[in-house]
């Protein structure tokens, strides 16, 4: 999956996106238009340097304000009645340095990212024309148990089915799919996809029942993406 992107690495039309925004590499490839003209050949990019609509989309969604890139989840020691309880631990886990590798257009993107132990595939096209319109998204991989990573994935899941993707989960693994959306439509959808990408790490470790499930699906969609509980 991420053979391309680490050969890319080391040519010389790759570009290094750099934010103290996300504690992640971003190599860029652009095709056609998706860097400033001024930018086209820096070797350091700035995320105000991208033209390119669909990654513009994903990156204001991964730098929304309450979308945490760094520090420890809280795991639930008991489902929903130690939600309820505040009963939780630390997972002590830091995901680190993980790796991005983006190849764009002005209306085009393509975004692998490996973080820790799961991956994540974004292929998207957006423009006027909402018949070309759409989006492609992979998720798979995860730390903890088989029945953690599932329900991961059904979390995933559900918040994907709530912006009218069609989804298939198979055991951790997430392939979804929408098509023929207007630009808006288009770009809001990848900006949720963008906080969904910060707000699911380590929740495979954080997720210890349906019913812990149900409520990281509400807290999601309700905007509480650090996960904060009252």
């Amino acid at each position: 999956m991420f053979r391309i992107g680490e050969l890319a690495e080391g040519e010389g039309s790759t570009q290094q996106l750099v934010s103290d925004r996300i504690p992640m590499f971003f190599y860029v490839i652009d095709l056609d238009g998706g860097i400033a003209e001024e930018a086209r050949f820096l070797r350091k990019i700035s995320p105000e340097h991208i033209n390119s609509i669909p990654f513009r989309a994903l990156w204001r969604g991964m730098t929304y304000e309450g979308v945490r890139w760094s520090g420890a989840v809280d795991i639930d020691m008991g489902g929903l009645a130690s939600v309820m309880a505040r009963s939780f631990v630390r997972t002590g886990v830091e995901e680190k340095g993980g790796k991005v590798y983006v190849i764009i257009t002005d209306q085009y993107v393509n975004m692998s990212v490996k973080l820790a132990y799961h991956f994540t595939v974004f292929d998207a096209f957006c423009g006027e024309s909402y018949i070309n319109n759409y989006i492609n998204f992979r998720f798979q991989g995860g730390g903890a148990s088989a029945e953690g990573r599932y329900r991961r994935a059904l979390f995933i899941k559900e918040v994907l089915e709530s912006l009218d993707f069609r989804v298939e989960v198979k055991g951790d693994m997430i392939i979804a799919d929408i098509k023929g959306a207007s630009q808006k439509d288009t770009e809001y959808r990848l900006d949720i996809l963008g906080r969904l990408l910060g707000c699911s790490r380590q929740l495979d470790m954080a997720i210890s029942s349906m019913e812990a499930k149900d409520w990281y699906v509400k807290a999601f969609l309700e905007g509480n993406y650090s996960f904060a509980h009252d």
